[in-house]
Parts: structure tokens; sequence; C-alpha cells
């Protein structure tokens, strides 16, 4: 039975993202006497629907109802310094950090909490406030205010939501870091003394219910602290295909190898990212999260193949990564997906302490064999062995 690499993979639907269009004038508020600004949260506002991505570049997403109550950052005294202006965050330029290949970064004018960026890909827009309020709070730990955000990219092809941090005591903004995302739908942020806490339904996510991440600002950027840092990596970054030889895929074509690749965004998915060499496209695909090796941090269990550009079946193969310092380091390899001449695709995750559990086919998808891949300390060990395959789990 031929199984193409498209059939195969996990079907992947951007998620809605639960918006909150507006916040209180406590939000943006700050006590005017006190050196260290107190966090303060907005109170949530009615729920609003992100338009469908526009069928054209000249098509504009409608602009949403104007908050009733304009946000506004008071002035805020800092022992006895000069007090800030006010600042209209929903009306003002703003550095906008690149969410992917399809949102790029630079200045960004707002207005109202609505903005419209031309580049290359056509007509972009961002908005203000999806998915939280405002939130104010000591970040980077000089005694002055600093403000979080949330923020909406539309583009044609998708649409995505990050947290981003400014410096706006001058009442001029600073970009200070991307707290989050674009990882998932975020429930609601707060800061929690100089760290931000946020609440969001990571996609993939084992356990099926809102995560609590912390995220602490280092100075230049953030990280997260309690051990969920995978879900917030972007796999589009260079990265090295951990191949041990060059591995044929089709004859007279150049050979799949670990050369770094740097890849794009694909399937409007940030944990789905191509790139491309020598008549040959790579793809990196995260299949599942979880701790793979009782270490009590989440790790990632991560599809990575190559084949000829535009052709079907590929060599695939299933690894797993954990994240150290914001960056993917491999754990092992698990096990081959291969398509070249027979099928031994994987799929039906479960991940528990220190144990992976999957079924693999066996030739042809009508075969299916349940499996557990344990790990040892330095990989992992597959039982029962697929039948008539005994180097499915032979590192490539």
């Amino acid at each position: 039975m031929s199984v193409t690499r498209t059939a195969r993979r996990v079907t992947i639907a951007a998620t809605a993202v639960a918006a909150l269009a507006g916040v209180s004038a406590a939000a943006a508020a700050h006590a005017s006497s006190v050196p260290h600004p107190t966090p303060q949260v907005g109170a949530p506002a009615a729920k609003y629907e992100a338009p469908s991505a526009p069928a054209t570049h000249a098509a504009v997403p409608a602009k949403p109802a104007k908050p009733a109550t304009r946000v506004r950052q008071q002035p805020v005294s800092h022992g006895g310094t000069k007090h800030a202006p006010a600042f209209d965050i929903q009306n003002t330029t703003l550095p906008v950090p690149a969410f992917d290949s399809s949102c790029p970064s630079g200045p960004v004018k707002f207005t109202d909490g609505i903005a419209q960026k031309l580049d290359s890909n056509g007509k972009v827009v961002y908005e203000l406030f999806i998915g939280g309020p405002v939130v104010t709070g000591d970040l980077n730990r000089d005694g002055k205010a600093d403000t979080t955000i949330s923020l909406s990219c539309y583009v044609p092809v998708h649409s995505n939501t990050v947290l981003v941090s400014f410096d706006t005591h001058t009442g001029s903004a600073k970009y200070l870091g991307k707290a989050f995302g674009p990882a998932g739908s975020v429930t609601g942020f707060q800061m929690t003394g100089h760290d931000l806490a946020v609440t969001a339904f990571p996609e993939r996510d084992t356990t099926k219910k809102p995560l609590k991440f912390q995220l602490h600002y280092t100075g230049s950027g953030f990280t997260e602290t309690t051990g969920k840092a995978a879900y917030l990596i972007d796999w589009t970054r260079p990265m090295a295909f951990p191949l041990h030889a060059p591995v044929n895929v089709a004859d007279g074509v150049a050979p799949c190898d670990s050369k770094v690749n740097t890849f794009t965004l694909k399937d409007d998915w940030l944990r789905h990212a191509e790139g491309h060499r020598n008549g040959l496209t790579y793809d990196i695909q995260v299949a599942w999260f979880g701790d793979v090796n009782g270490d009590g941090l989440t790790d990632a269990l991560v599809n990575l193949s190559c084949q000829r550009t535009a052709a079907d079946g590929s060599a695939q193969w299933l690894y797993a990564y954990t994240v150290r310092n914001g960056t993917p380091k491999l754990l092992g390899f698990v096990t081959t997906d291969h398509v070249k001449n027979v099928y031994t695709g994987a799929g039906n995750y479960t991940i528990s302490k220190g144990s992976i559990a999957l079924t693999q086919a066996a030739g042809t998808s009508d075969h299916e064999v349940a499996r557990t891949f344990r790990w040892n300390g330095h990989g992992f060990t597959g039982t029962p062995a697929l039948p008539g395959f005994p180097k499915v789990d032979v590192a490539p």
C-alpha cells in the first residue's frame, strides 16, 4: 500500500485566539509615590473574533469596534524624578518585532489600535490587545514602568498573536522583547514580582488544559523558568539535521545530509518549517510534547524528513529534543518513519515520564504495532521490535 508523506502528516489547524478588545483605565495607572511601580492588570472586556484572512492582498480585515475607554499610561513618579508624559499606546508608533517570515519587523504606526504595513508579501494588518489586557510593571528592574501588550498580525495566509514588552516610562516605546508566542492561545497574563506570568493553551499539549508559564527578562529577552521552554521554540531557526552519513532518496539527486538549513514557516504554524537545498526539501514538524527522559522538563518529539522537491515519498526520522538556554538540543533518535520503499510511519503518540508510546506501521498502514520507547540514560530502547524491520530503530 503506497502512503505519501502528506497523507501521514498530523493535521495542523491554526487555533483561533480568544480576544479581549479593551481594558479599564486602571490597567495603565501606577501609584505616584513609590519608586518601583506596582504591577496592575486591566479588567477583561468583550470578546472579539479575529477577522478571517483576506482573499487577496488588497482586502483588509474590518477594524474592530473602538474601545469605550482609551488606554493611556499615566505619569509615573520614580522617587522624586520628573514625571513621564502621558502615553497613548493605541495611537503611537511601536517598534514591532518579526513574528515570522510573513509578519515583518519595523516601526508600525497605530491608530485606535489598528495598523497596516505594506511589504513584499502585500498588506499586513497589526492589531493591539488581542488575547489579554495591558499589563504594567518593572520587567528590567530599573525602577521604571514597562508595558506588556498582546499584538496580532493578520496576513492573507495566516494570523499570529504574541505578547510584546516595551519600556514606556519616557513617553515613547523602547522594545524590550517578545515575551510569548506565537506558540498557542493566550488566556491571560500578569506581572508576578519582576516576571511575567502567562496562562495559555499551547498546541499539541499532552495535558489538554491551559499551562502556566513564568517568563523572566534577562536584559536581552525572555527565558521560561518552569521547564516549559520547549513549547516556545521557533523551529524556523537554522538547524542541522542529525544524520550520521548522507542518505540517498532518489537517483541523480544530491543526498540528504546534516548541513545547516535555513527554514521558513509552513502550513501557518511555527512548529512546522521547511527548507530547500540542492533539489531537496528538508522538513521539520513537531509531533508531540512531554517529558521523554524523566528529568521534569518538557521535551519535543520531532519528525525530520528529506525528500526530492515536489516529489512524493521521503526519508523521515523521529527524534526527541530538549531545550537548553532557549535552543533545541538533541536527546536521541527514536525510530524511522520511512516511505522510500516501505511504510513504517508512526503516530498516536503518548508521552509519560521517561517513555514514549506510539503505534508504528509494519510495511503498510493496515498493519500497525503498539510500541514503547524508554529512555536508558543516553538514548531510547524500543519494544517490541517492529516485525520484519530490524533496523528501523537504528539512527541514520
